[in-house]
């Protein structure tokens, strides 16, 4: 079976393979479902004291050139083949990314200066997701591909990793996030079943009351009694709440299709629900991967569709250019106003089909402003699934 991402390209699944091919092709077609599905409805905007948009003087474009002065994307790390699905961090030294290469886990680690390889995480393990309360008490999630693939939790105390006990097999998780050490969720599923655990500061436990046909690809929260997981249902994007007692369904526009990845926020009435990945530092300092067509807001009472340019699909680029140079964008960012795209620097290339190597990105974080890790892999051209190569990109000075 293939398994394929947001924009349609095969690749390896970051969570357990026995997850529905309808699902993840679903997720390919969001962006433009939501798109079209939601025309007439608006932008949601955040509004200033005097309720007008920030001056130029008040914000950094995004495109300006790459000087010392100005905070920009660049190439952080590169070369090996495979690809990253999550990245979490503690501080600015202190970064985890992980992903998976062709016959193995990936699990790297920055400090502030390098990336090295993670000593004590099995190399069988694909993880997709992590999370942590601290720099020494730190989660990372996916599946064991050795033999009979299964799920895996493990923790990280500050030296050595250790699995979680009581977690089943059946599980592949995609995401985690706690609220505290005494309070962490994780979410998967196989195929239409859901997946959901919990552990209270001694033990982990399954989670009921997501419909079996669903499955949940994030989570986060902003409390222990307030906790949203995201995912699709028959086919349909869905959006869940923790209320700290039980789960219920949150209500959604109607008509949309696909799923959500990825679902981030700054208070219980600023979240946002979207594709690839989400994060954000404030309400008007929000960075997302993919289209921002494909993204909704919550205001606290109710979820509406967000608007942004029209991307270009990027095998429409002329021979010889790169995606972000004919107005596609893999990132884009949102001043509480407006999104606008943001242009990551030229990877290897060109190739023998005449495309400049093309970025897939999976996963955003960072521990400020002017220090955002994407991650994700590239293509050394058009044509998918071959040479892939894991990236990690850095926004900063």
């Amino acid at each position: 079976m293939k398994y394929i991402d947001l924009f349609g390209i095969p690749l390896k699944p970051r969570i357990q393979p026995c997850f529905p091919l309808p699902l993840l092709l679903a997720l390919a077609l969001l962006a433009c479902a939501i798109a079209c599905g939601g025309s007439g409805a608006g932008s949601v905007d955040h509004l200033n004291d005097d309720d007008s948009p920030p001056s130029d003087d008040d914000n950094d474009d995004d495109n300006d050139d790459n000087d010392d002065a100005t905070p920009h994307w660049s190439v952080m790390w590169t070369g090996e083949p495979g690809s990253f699905f999550g990245v979490w961090g503690s501080s600015a030294l202190d970064v985890f990314a992980s992903g998976d290469q062709p016959l193995s886990g990936m699990f790297l680690h920055y400090d502030g200066s390098s990336w090295s390889p993670v000593p004590g995480v099995p190399s069988t393990d694909y993880l997709s997701a992590i999370w942590g309360s601290s720099a020494t008490d730190v989660y990372a999630a996916g599946i064991v591909s050795a033999g009979a693939d299964s799920g895996t939790i493990l923790h990280y105390d500050g030296s050595d990793w250790s699995a979680a006990p009581g977690i089943p097999p059946t599980c592949g998780f995609s995401s985690i996030w706690g609220s505290s050490a005494t309070d962490v969720f994780a979410v998967g599923g196989c195929g239409y079943t859901p997946c959901v655990f919990h552990y209270d500061g001694s033990a982990w436990s399954a989670m009921s009351g997501i419909p079996p046909t669903c499955s949940l690809l994030a989570i986060w929260g902003t409390a222990a009694t307030d906790v949203f997981a995201v995912g699709g249902c028959d086919d349909a994007p869905s959006v869940f709440n923790y209320d700290g007692s039980a789960w219920s369904a949150m209500t959604i526009q109607n008509g949309m299709t696909g799923a959500f990845g990825s679902v981030w926020g700054t208070s219980a009435s600023d979240v946002f629900a979207g594709g690839a990945g989400i994060w954000g530092s404030s309400w008007s300092d929000v960075f997302t991967i993919g289209d921002p067509n494909g993204t909704l807001h919550y205001d606290g009472s109710a979820w509406s569709p967000m608007t942004g340019p029209q991307r270009l699909e990027v095998l429409s680029a002329p021979l010889g250019t790169r995606a972000s140079d004919n107005g596609y964008h893999w990132i884009w960012h949102y001043d509480g106003f407006t999104w606008s795209g943001m242009t990551l620097p030229a990877l290897p290339g060109p190739t023998a089909n005449g495309y400049f190597a093309t970025p897939i990105l999976r996963a955003i974080w960072g521990s400020s402003p002017s220090d955002v890790f994407a991650v994700g892999q590239y293509s050394h051209g058009g044509d998918y699934g071959k040479a892939w190569m894991s990236i990690i990109y850095h926004y900063g000075y």
